[in-house]
């Protein structure tokens, strides 16, 4: 299953990114593989994880 994935990976429970933007590590995990499937852009994400273009470009980074 998925959490599987996150101990394996080394997910933190929670990221900060560097604006402080918050984002629980199943989030960080889900946003990170969303674009690797599939890499839209930041703009059509927004309504599927409901945050800022801004916010997803922060956690894909702090993430990756």
């Amino acid at each position: 299953d998925i959490y599987w994935l996150l101990d394996g990976l080394g997910i933190p429970e929670n990221y900060i990114c560097c604006q402080r933007t918050n984002a629980p590590g199943m989030e960080a995990l889900m946003i990170l593989l969303r674009r690797f499937a599939y890499p839209n852009r930041w703009c059509d994400l927004v309504s599927l994880f409901g945050r800022s273009t801004s916010e997803l470009s922060l956690i894909f980074h702090k993430v990756l």
